[in-house]
């Protein structure tokens, strides 16, 4: 934490790269770990939630 209120101070450029570069990860995480084992034969409970997981969030955010 100390090291990105000093150095990072005013690098707005370096701390989105480093954001992005993050977010990356985790999508990469998401889709090819998590999401594949999410799948279970005739059972309709994991993508649905998944979906409304994702549009709790989109509303949360847009009430913003």
């Amino acid at each position: 934490m100390i090291f990105g209120l000093t150095v990072l101070a005013g690098r707005d450029g370096t701390i989105g790269a480093l954001i992005h570069f993050a977010a990356g990860g985790v999508l990469y995480l998401i889709f090819e770990d998590i999401a594949p084992k999410a799948l279970v034969e005739n059972e309709l409970a994991p993508p649905l939630g998944t979906v409304a997981g994702f549009m709790l969030g989109l509303a949360g955010r847009l009430l913003i």
